[in-house]
């Protein structure tokens, strides 16, 4: 009998779990043995002896793995462990807008070669951000074509379904846990202005459990409730014989946005529009980047699939991350973060956030909120009295407002400077009072603030890192530890790009962006971009 396959899954919000199960599906479609095991729950001495694992990993921030994946990340690094005769093949999801995009795949499949094992297919690199199908389905048809020809396992293979077929029916409970319940929403206020085009909130959980060991730089994870409307609009579209279990996993487990290869196959016999979008890549990324599966049904016939197939063809609801705004020193029974409530208009509806208009508007004090921590030991406070540069425009202020917490119950003289941003200092200024307040104490040395909408120019973070250049860098001569949170698609990279301008202009150094990858490697760079 060939033997079992075993994939691995490294993940954060769900998505290289749900890429692992629709890999060892398929496989099982050959009639092979093949298992998706977390590997936050796998032995790693178990490694050697397999015959062939694939993984699927995300990273997490720029260049970390997941929680989950650590302990083998490590394991894998070690000289001492040998995996000579294990095969094995990687799918690395990652965000382009960092620097180090894909890096846990990245590591995984240098240090498995390393380790001597033998690779069956080239790494594919997946932008989770986007659409990860068709990248993600090129690493699945590889892994299914060595099977297919490997003799070892070759001969238990029989027809492999189409990808558009996998996942018929709905996942178990088992294989989709829900994060647990070990927290309650207990306060929620308004940080942002009337005036103020942003809606951003401070939220708290009360907490126990394993969620209460956090540290200021971790973040939480949130499992969210989709809207009601949105859910009464499928469950209306599936007719009577939907039950209250369909319904349901409507609410709590199925993503409700993204319309995925699976739902596109699942309905092409049924919609012209589905059959059309699931032979043209280009049109369904075009479809998928202005619709939901709401709109997607209502070019379908009601109820021509039942809910037990619609469900299985939907991508699970992932959790949400949150930069932890709070110190355990000061609030050891309660988590704070900070929350941006999103609505916008999309094909003339009105769209909202699921996570962020669930904490903010839906949820009711003393709900219980399904919650998880996420440690994130690359951007955690270093132990010691280095300076500690901060650049935290918007939501990024959240980890800093929980450094300085942490600072001051320390009752630490460690240096410390915060470079903080928004639209106007009136409605904007989120925490204003608070870090006003540690400015005045002395735990905060210096604050400097950048207004975008205050004045007749725009006036950025990186605008005031370029103005106060020699300081910046004086305090980075002096050791200085930088931290980075908030956008990463346009702040991060601006940011990054002056201070390699202020290395060039101020230090002396002949290539900037060498020096900052310096920076990162000795961890005196850290980033939580999102």
């Amino acid at each position: 009998m060939p033997p079992r396959v075993t994939v691995l899954f490294g993940t954060e919000t769900g998505n290289s779990q749900d890429c692992a199960d629709r890999l060892a599906d398929s496989i099982r479609g050959l009639g092979l043995d093949a298992e998706s095991i977390d590997m936050g729950v796998y032995d790693p001495a178990q490694l050697s002896d397999e015959a062939l694992v694939l993984i699927v990993t995300s990273t997490f921030g720029n260049g970390d793995p997941p929680s989950n994946a650590i302990d083998l990340h490590k394991y894998v690094g070690l000289d001492s462990t040998v995996l000579d005769g294990v095969r094995f093949g990687v799918c690395a999801l990652g965000d382009t807008t960092y620097p180090l995009f894909a890096q846990c795949g990245r590591d995984f499949d240098e240090r498995l070669e390393a380790r001597g094992a033998q690779r069956i297919t080239e790494r594919v690199e997946c932008d989770g951000g986007f659409d990860y199908d068709e990248p993600f389905d090129a690493f699945r048809a590889a892994c299914i074509a060595y099977l297919q020809t490997d003799p070892t396992f070759s001969a238990g293979s029989g027809p492999v379904r189409a990808a558009s077929d996998q996942r018929s029916t709905a996942p178990s409970a088992a294989a989709r846990p829900r994060l647990e319940q070990d927290a309650r929403l207990v306060a929620r206020r308004r940080l942002s202005g009337s005036a103020s085009g942003k809606d951003t909130w401070h939220v708290e959980l009360e907490i126990e459990g394993a969620l209460a060991a956090y540290q200021p730089g971790d973040c939480v994870a949130v499992a969210p409730e989709n809207d009601s409307s949105e859910v009464d609009a499928l469950f209306q579209w599936l007719g009577p014989e939907a039950d209250d279990g369909a319904r349901t996993a409507l609410v709590r487990d199925r993503c409700l946005q993204r319309v995925s290869p699976e739902l596109l196959g699942l309905l092409a016999p049924h919609s012209r529009r589905a059959a059309e979008l699931a032979d043209d890549i280009d049109a369904r990324r075009a479809f998928a980047g202005g619709a939901r599966v709401r709109d997607l049904l209502e070019q379908a016939p009601p109820a021509c699939v039942d809910a037990s197939a619609l469900l299985g063809a939907l991508r699970p609801l992932a959790p949400r991350l949150y930069s932890i705004a709070s110190s355990p020193l000061r609030t050891p029974r309660h988590v704070h973060f900070t929350v941006d409530a999103v609505r916008y208009a999309q094909n003339g509806r009105p769209t909202l956030g699921v996570a962020s208009t669930w904490l903010t508007d839906r949820a009711s004090i003393g709900t219980a909120v399904p919650a998880e921590l996420r440690p994130h030991p690359a951007f955690r406070l270093t132990d010691d009295e280095r300076p500690l540069l901060m650049i935290g425009p918007g939501t990024g202020v959240a980890p800093f407002r929980a450094f300085l917490h942490h600072l001051e119950e320390l009752g630490s003289e460690r240096r410390s400077w915060l470079f903080f941003g928004h639209r106007t200092e009136a409605d904007d200024f989120l925490y204003g009072e608070e870090l006003r307040h540690f400015h005045e104490r002395g735990t905060l040395d210096r604050l400097s603030t950048a207004w975008s909408r205050q004045g007749p120019e725009r006036v950025y973070v990186q605008h005031r890192l370029r103005e106060q250049a020699r300081d910046v860098w004086q305090w980075i001569d002096d050791g200085a530890v930088v931290h980075l949170c908030g956008d990463a698609q346009h702040m991060a990279v601006d940011v990054r790009a002056a201070l390699s301008e202020i290395a060039v202009r101020e230090g002396g150094v002949s290539d900037g962006a060498e020096w900052l990858a310096g920076m990162v490697a000795d961890g005196r760079f850290k980033e939580d971009v999102y």
